[in-house]
């Protein structure tokens, strides 16, 4: 799989990354937000999700008017729509969320490159750590989430690591 820059691999994969793709397509989410370099992470491109997850949409936020003014634009009306600043790591953070077609949404702006948030760079690992152990670690980790574990603590303890499992997985970027 390429990086994971367009949403066209989700068109072959498993039937709940066929609907999410259905979903961002039908209501052009991602062309709604190109100015914002829209990037798709969390769990559906991992094919890890589970009943309750959302689809996470990473973006660059320059101008906050602007990106502001699109959520007001194109999703306020949706079912749920909620919007809040928050700081994280330093940045300020927008985060929408609201339901479309049925599948809830998250939307994570930032004024860093989705390239280079940390929501990527924790995909990008997870990827290549089931890349390397298989389907039995998609297996675990789904059961892990089922029981009520967030994605990153359910790799961290599916592989059996110690300490922040955030912090972890990174680390783990260099070893896999």
């Amino acid at each position: 799989m390429r990086p994971l820059l367009s949403i066209d691999y989700l068109l072959r994969g498993s039937r709940a990354q066929r609907r999410a793709h259905a979903v961002l397509k039908r209501y052009r989410v991602l062309a709604a937000l190109r100015d914002f370099d829209p990037l798709l992470a969390g769990t559906v491109p991992l094919d890890v999700q589970i009943e309750s997850s959302d689809l996470d949409i990473l973006c660059r936020v320059r101008a906050p008017d602007r990106f502001l003014s699109c959520f007001e634009r194109h999703f306020s009306r949706a079912d749920g729509f909620r919007l809040r600043e928050v700081r994280i790591d330093g940045l300020v953070t927008y985060i929408a969320n609201f339901t479309l077609g049925g599948w809830p949404l998250e939307i994570f702006g930032q004024n860093r490159a989705p390239r280079r948030q940390t929501a990527y760079r924790h995909l990008r690992v997870e990827r290549r750590l089931l890349r390397a152990h298989g389907a039995w670690l998609r297996r675990r980790v789904v059961h892990l989430k089922r029981r009520g574990l967030k994605t990153e603590p359910a790799f961290a303890r599916a592989l059996r690591l110690k300490g922040d499992p955030y912090k972890m997985l990174l680390r783990r970027a260099y070893t896999v």
